[in-house]
């Protein structure tokens, strides 16, 4: 038994204070506070006062700690995902680029490896989440536009046979044709049909939300801006109120108030946090090659040559931070289902990701009162443990 004593344990609602919350094997056996008494048995970890909530779940990102999620080695995924469960990263989609069928095919496989296989001290690979390769060519952000294609239902239909847990998420431009036959095909498979690097207008939008898109991928991000007179694939997934809208809080992609209308429009419980986070995020490289293409890292920002921003340099745990300090008014347990319940909910690991419920699987973080993360909990094992 594993017990984390002194804590302040995160609800869906409120932060019960001077808690602890145990741990047998892989999943939470109890949790009480200390006036009721703490389990003697087994290893203790006193939080001294620090938050405990369920391990973050980041359904968008391309890479970690200098490794990349689309390359063919397996050792690639299971390095990036022990540097990501430092940053309180328990589960992730590793999220596939636009890349040629090929290259596509041996990336899958290699993640399929790690899913039947997983890394001991590394962070759950939920599955693929394929952003492309059937992607609008005007919005391409750091895409290889010479991966982009016309969508091939043959094509999807041999990746989403291959294994069916692999594929989990499929981002596509509404514009292309074909567009609303995927989403059927990626429904009938349980694949998340997701919108994303568009052009499309309102209407075409709203008729792919209709078909069953009910995802949009780092919102306001790689899409049509939005116009009063022609107001695009922004206007459509604000306004359909069934639709769950990622969005990169870094500080760098969003402007604040972009992120405070986004969770006015769908609430904290239709919004989801995603690092959408580079192979240089959490490496000390300044640079490298996305798409045969250059990305400097300046600050915060990973950039093309002409200005274009590539991804994400900061873990999951930085965007809680961003977005606790921009919606302080809808408190820290709002804001938390956004980086872990709603995850696992989307995803269907309701029953056991994203919470700290007796039975659920026991992946969890502690964070001090400036939310840095102090101490993550793994399968049952503690893997990080910070001052």
């Amino acid at each position: 038994m594993y017990t984390i004593v002194r804590c302040r344990l995160a609800t869906r609602t409120r932060l019960v204070s001077d808690s602890w919350i145990s741990i047998t094997g892989s999943r939470i056996s109890a949790t009480g506070t200390m006036k009721q008494g703490v389990p003697e048995d087994g290893e203790v970890y006193d939080a001294g006062g620090g938050i405990v909530a369920p391990g973050f779940i980041d359904m968008h990102i391309h890479g970690y700690g200098g490794r990349s999620f689309d390359s063919e080695d397996e050792a690639d995924l299971r390095a990036g995902s022990v540097a990501l469960a430092q940053h309180g990263v328990t589960s992730f989609l590793a999220t596939l680029p636009a890349l040629s069928r090929r290259r596509t095919e041996a990336a899958l496989e290699a993640i399929r490896r790690v899913l039947i296989a997983p890394e001991p001290d590394g962070a759950r690979i939920l599955g693929a989440h394929l952003e492309g390769p059937y992607l609008g060519p005007e919005r391409p952000g750091a895409q290889d536009t010479s991966a982009i294609r016309p969508i091939d239902l043959a094509e999807v239909r041999d990746w989403l046979q291959y294994d069916s847990r692999l594929v989990r998420m499929m981002t596509f431009a509404p514009e292309l044709a074909g567009s609303d036959d995927l989403i059927r095909l990626l429904s009938r498979y349980g694949v998340i049909p997701a919108i994303g690097h568009t052009v499309a207008s309102y209407e075409r939008t709203m008729a792919a939300i209709d078909a069953g898109a009910w995802y949009c991928i780092h919102t306001f991000n790689g899409m049509k801006p939005f116009h009063h007179r022609d107001p695009g694939p922004i206007a459509a997934v604000l306004s359909r109120e069934h639709v769950h809208c990622e969005i990169i809080a870094d500080g760098v992609h969003n402007h604040i108030g972009a992120l405070r209308l986004l969770v006015r429009a769908k609430g904290c419980d239709r919004t989801l946090l995603v690092s959408d986070a580079i192979a240089l995020a959490g490496s000390e490289q300044a640079s490298g090659t996305i798409a045969r293409s250059k990305v400097e890292v300046r600050g915060d920002a990973a950039q093309l040559g002409n200005g274009t921003l590539a991804g994400g340099v900061r873990a999951l745990d930085h965007g809680l931070r961003v977005a606790v300090q921009a919606l302080e008014e809808e408190g820290l347990p709002k804001v938390l289902r956004t980086v872990s319940q709603n995850q696992a909910r989307v995803l269907g690991h309701e029953n056991q990701l994203g919470g700290l419920a007796p039975g659920m699987a026991a992946d969890l973080v502690v964070l001090d009162r400036g939310l840095k993360v102090r101490h993550v909990v793994l399968r049952g094992r503690p893997v990080h443990i910070e001052g």
